[in-house]
């Protein structure tokens, strides 16, 4: 082909790429996402070291046998690690689109595809829910933008991996969502619950501790419960902005298969997520 004819074709494609309101919503979107997944997965690290804290000071104040169970409590090493692969996959799900709607060299771009196909991989198999056919597909529409990067060729790539995403999008989102709801009678209620213990035993032994000592550890006791229980806050954010990423995600789907961006889903999802960065950073 005449290389004026292929410099034609290269600027008629380019054309045909995402418009100025789709690009925003996709870089919108996968920032958001992306620290979504990183403020989440460092929740639940935290607050598994945080129990183990919390119980082994009320050990140490209670009488000799008042606490019986391991010192985690419910936040056993294997159920915290898939809660943190999945808020990684979510990381890498945004990264992947980030990548895809910046400037990103070929060899970036197809890194950031890899991350995101092993972590959904690396998710259990009650999680997982793309198979290795659509895995395949999305690795497959991410190399051909590598191959010919042009504004069509990422939106082709947009345009299939957004909708084929969405129900592992969705599963991971209802899990860290029920883990991470206060309410919810799961991983961050056990946590709250294991603050208002040590607070509730804290409390007692520094008005009945008799040496300085003991009154001392009660009263460091006291005040990493009520740091405990003043994450109640970020968990909040964090579900709530959980359940927004699973509207959000088929808003952007709808977004990029029309030339207008109108969902509010998209921009309440981003300022909950902002929201809750904010929040982690005034608590840190």
């Amino acid at each position: 082909m005449h290389p004026r004819c292929v410099a034609l074709l290269l600027l008629t494609l380019t054309a045909c790429g995402l418009t100025t309101p789709q690009r925003a919503a996709v870089r919108n979107f996968s920032q958001a996402t992306t620290a979504l997944g990183e403020a989440t997965s460092g929740q639940f690290v935290q607050m598994r070291d945080d129990v183990i804290r919390m119980n082994t000071a009320r050990s140490e104040l209670a009488a000799p046998g008042a606490h019986d169970g391991a010192l985690e409590g419910a936040f056993v090493f294997k159920d915290v690690m898939v809660r943190t692969q999945a808020a990684n996959t979510l990381r890498d799900y945004g990264e992947l689109l980030q990548a895809l709607v910046d400037d990103t060299q070929e060899k970036e771009l197809q890194t950031a595809a890899d991350k995101f196909v092993a972590s959904v991989r690396g998710l259990p198999g009650s999680e997982k829910k793309l198979s290795d056919a659509q895995l395949n597909a999305i690795g497959q529409a991410v190399q051909q933008v590598g191959l010919l990067v042009v504004e069509w060729m990422k939106k082709r790539a947009i345009e299939k991996i957004v909708p084929e995403a969405d129900p592992q999008v969705a599963a991971l989102c209802d899990l860290l969502a029920a883990d991470l709801n206060p309410d919810g009678n799961r991983l961050a209620t056990g946590y709250l619950n294991t603050a208002s213990r040590l607070r509730t035993v804290s409390d007692t032994s520094v008005k009945s501790a008799s040496n300085p000592e003991t009154r001392g550890a009660a009263a460091a006791a006291y005040q990493l419960a009520e740091a405990s229980r003043a994450r109640s806050h970020v968990l909040e954010r964090a579900a709530a902005a959980a359940i927004e990423l699973k509207a959000a995600n088929r808003a952007l789907s709808d977004a990029i298969a029309s030339n207008e961006v109108t969902s509010d889903d998209l921009k309440s999802y981003a300022t909950t997520v902002q929201t809750l960065i904010d929040t982690i950073k005034v608590l840190h």
